[in-house]
């Protein structure tokens, strides 16, 4: 790994001039995915913290070489539609800055496409690939250490860890893991094909990839191969005819990296080294070999990837042979579990309904969660799971739901506008290859997750799109009136991100209330405070929650937290407390829905629900206790299933 490093950095300088933006791009694809920093009450916001001042970085070195002209590129076309559908739902929300927080991502992220548009194409695709290997480069060793279970024995805190060896890197989600190894595969196979990356680096690479993505038991892995091949195979067959490769002598001082950019010119420019034999595109032909070396290194990694998903038994046992415990399941196992696709098939019915029934515009940003426990009594017991989905798995059905049709014509629309000229005869190659293929990864991930939703993917993609060779409009925007603006959001940004990060590692020390009751009194006027501010209002309250009971004290404040609470993000937690505040107010049947809400959402806490309403004696709780104390009976008897079917609705 170390030679790899070397390596990678010998590329970095043969470039002609290697300014700051190329450092924020390399940056961009690894350091956000780094983060050991994991706690509640948001184990991501560090990692998003860090992929938004990257970003923010990289927009303030755009504005220092603005171009005259604006041209509207897919990525501010799709920003501005999603705005104007967003803004209706916000006026009913019960977090509008939330919603507003996450409209200014979406335009932060379109502006760094904007920003990359200005860069040498080719530059902007090497560095970003070079800033995935170096980046998955350390996610193996993060990796390699949890599979063997030595974070605990050997102390290794800048590692995340769940005690039991499972691999998700620090990433730590097995889907997100596979994801990113899947991106880096590409990246370290587009090097190859351009030169810039030998083959006895490369392929001891692509075997580890290909091994760990057995290890993540990701069952992704599979559909991006399958996708990956017909992918190459299309891009092939549309460079075949159009290229005439002239063999020539390799250059003097073949290295790593035989050419310094040229400024982002065509793959023409380029002197390609084969082991053995040169090969040059002559002068008037219009094709590389590029693209023909990266799909023969992409054909090996994924036969690599298909050995390893068949052999992972076998592969374990050797390693055990030799005395390295590792005992990991494939994906192809876990396709043998039951279930599979059930949870999000609920959950597709979920959002298709939430779209049908408000279908211009959505609920509005953020406001799915609240729908799928609104929903979730209808489909009580069916492959039940106690966990909130604040996002329905499927970035289609999220975006009609939350966003309506508006919203969902815009993000099509602007995706076919920035990848479709890829497949332009003059815009075939290995570059078309690349930037395709980590859109295919991430865009099919997102039909089954939501990897977009965390800022760290989403950068990655803003550069995706912000390559594309697609044309633009003008507009008649003049330069400073530009200027003004994107200073203005960026500033903005830069000051609510470094307020949440301060605000965040008080918040890691408040989750649980204190047993100094001064302490507590002193955290509750911080967590007031801390709610005044509409970006971190919601955060503030979903804290100072856990500070307050169900009981009847103070019921004109503690009530309507708990409807705001409810209405964005209904937890158990906040679910229960809710039922009994409802039924002191005298709400006897709001009180009976959030209960049954909870335990149709939640039926593993069942136990818990009846527990907390089994103490208090007051009368207005005996309905609810009674709903609570059959759930639990159920869960015992028969599981949480069961539970929930207690308050399934026909």
């Amino acid at each position: 790994m170390l030679s790899l490093s070397r390596a990678l950095l010998s590329t970095l300088r043969h470039v002609a001039i290697w300014p700051l933006p190329w450092l924020l791009i390399a940056l961009t694809a690894c350091l956000p995915f780094l983060s050991w920093l994991r706690f509640a009450p948001n184990s991501d916001w560090i990692g998003n913290a860090m992929a938004l001042l990257l970003a923010l970085l990289l927009i303030l070195c755009g504005l220092l070489h603005m171009p005259a002209s604006l041209r509207l590129s897919p990525a501010l076309a799709m920003a501005g539609v999603l705005t104007l559908a967003a803004v209706a739902p916000l006026a009913g929300a019960p977090y509008p800055g939330t919603g507003l927080s996450l409209l200014a991502v979406i335009w932060l992220a379109a502006l760094v496409a904007q920003t990359v548009v200005q860069l040498p194409r080719e530059q902007v695709i090497t560095t970003l690939c070079i800033g995935l290997v170096l980046g998955v480069g350390l996610q193996l060793l993060i990796g390699a250490v949890q599979v063997l279970g030595l974070v605990q024995p050997w102390g290794l805190w800048w590692v995340v860890s769940d005690g039991q060896h499972t691999l998700f890197g620090n990433i730590a989600q097995r889907n997100q893991y596979a994801n990113y190894l899947t991106l880096a595969l590409l990246a370290a196979c587009w090097l190859y094909g351009r030169g810039r990356l030998r083959a006895w680096l490369l392929v001891p690479l692509l075997l580890l990839l290909a091994l760990f993505l057995a290890w993540s038991a990701s069952r992704l892995v599979l559909a991006y191969a399958m996708g990956l091949a017909l992918l190459a195979g299309v891009m092939l067959w549309l460079t075949r005819g159009s290229q005439s490769l002239t063999p020539t002598p390799l250059p003097e001082g073949e290295g790593l990296a035989v050419s310094a950019f040229t400024g982002g010119g065509s793959a023409a420019n380029h002197t390609l080294s084969p082991v053995g034999r040169g090969w040059r595109v002559a002068p008037g032909e219009g094709g590389d070999v590029a693209t023909l070396r990266m799909a023969k290194a992409l054909l090996f990694a994924l036969l690599a990837i298909m050995l390893c998903q068949l052999f992972t038994a076998q592969i374990n046992a050797a390693l055990n042979a030799i005395g390295l415990p590792v005992n990991q399941a494939s994906g192809i196992d876990r396709f043998m579990d039951g279930g599979f696709g059930a949870r999000r098939w609920i959950e597709w019915q979920k959002a298709w309904s939430v779209f049908m029934a408000h279908p211009l515009f959505g609920v509005g940003l953020g406001g799915y969660a609240a729908q799928s426990v609104l929903l979730e009594p209808a489909f009580a017991g069916q492959w039940s799971e106690s966990w909130l989905f604040t996002h329905c798995h499927n970035i289609v059905l999220q975006l009609l739901a939350e966003t309506g049709i508006v919203g969902t014509l815009a993000v099509a629309g602007a995706l076919l506008w920035a990848f479709l000229p890829w497949f332009k005869r003059e815009n075939v190659g290995a570059d078309a290859l690349l930037v395709l293929g980590l859109a295919l990864v991430l865009l099919g991930h997102s039909l089954f997750e939501y990897p977009l939703w965390y800022a760290s993917f989403l950068m990655v993609f803003a550069v995706l799109m912000g390559v594309s060779p697609a044309k633009g409009f003008a507009l008649p925007v003049r330069p400073a009136l530009r200027r003004v603006g994107v200073l203005a959001l960026v500033l903005v940004l830069a000051w609510q991100v470094i307020v949440g990060l301060v605000m965040y590692f008080d918040w890691v020390r408040w989750v649980m209330p204190s047993r100094d009751v001064a302490e507590n009194k002193a955290r509750i006027e911080s967590l007031l405070q801390h709610g005044a501010n509409p970006v971190w209002s919601y955060e503030a309250d979903q804290l100072l929650s856990n500070y307050l009971d169900g009981s009847a004290n103070h019921l004109a404040l503690k009530l309507p937290l708990f409807e705001r609470l409810a209405a964005y993000r209904p937890y158990p937690g906040t679910l229960i407390k809710l039922a009994m505040l409802r039924a002191h107010q005298g709400d006897a049947a709001g009180a009976e829905v959030a209960l049954r809400q909870a335990i149709a959402s939640f039926p593993d806490t069942a136990p818990q629900l009846a527990a907390m309403l089994a103490g208090p004696t007051d009368a207005a709780l005996k309905p609810l206790q009674q709903i609570s104390a059959r759930a639990a009976l159920a869960h015992q008897q028969a599981g949480a299933s069961a539970a929930a079917q207690t308050v399934r609705t026909p």
